[in-house]
């Protein structure tokens, strides 16, 4: 993470979408332009006060994302998308009929690759990942590919 205490702020934009106003909260962190859209003027406001206190503070802010530390997501300490999926699919194995199974199979497989973040943990074929990913340990020795 590339952090910088460079940061400078200008003021809360109203610009018109559509016919509908929106505020644009507009920074500059390391040089590079930062901006995020609300629609009404105080949560604009409230937003850059957030950013401000930050500063004053002392906090770094992130090169990358233009906000301060303390304001970034926590990584998520639960399991992964992929391991809650093959757990899911393990509880229901064997109380679920093999169509069941199937149509689960590619429910998830379709989400997959939208909320993993590592792109090799993405299966690359769907029958391939099928029959790997969210098949059982137990029963992957009798499944074709």
């Amino acid at each position: 993470m590339n952090t910088t205490y460079d940061v400078k702020f200008s003021q809360v934009q109203q610009r018109s979408n559509r016919g509908m106003a929106v505020y644009v909260a507009r920074w500059r962190v390391a040089g590079k332009e930062k901006s995020k859209s609300f629609r009404t003027k105080g949560l604009a406001n409230a937003f850059m006060s957030d950013l401000r206190q930050a500063a004053k503070a002392g906090e770094e802010f992130d090169v990358a994302t233009g906000l301060p530390v303390s304001m970034l997501e926590q990584e998520a300490a639960g399991p992964s998308f992929l391991q809650f999926a093959q757990a899911y699919v393990l509880r229901r194995w064997d109380l679920s009929a093999a169509r069941t199974r199937e149509t689960d199979a590619y429910a998830l497989l379709s989400l997959v690759p939208a909320l993993v973040a590592d792109a090799r943990a993405v299966p690359r074929q769907k029958r391939c990942a099928r029959c790997c990913e969210f098949t059982p340990c137990c029963r992957r020795s009798g499944v074709r590919t």
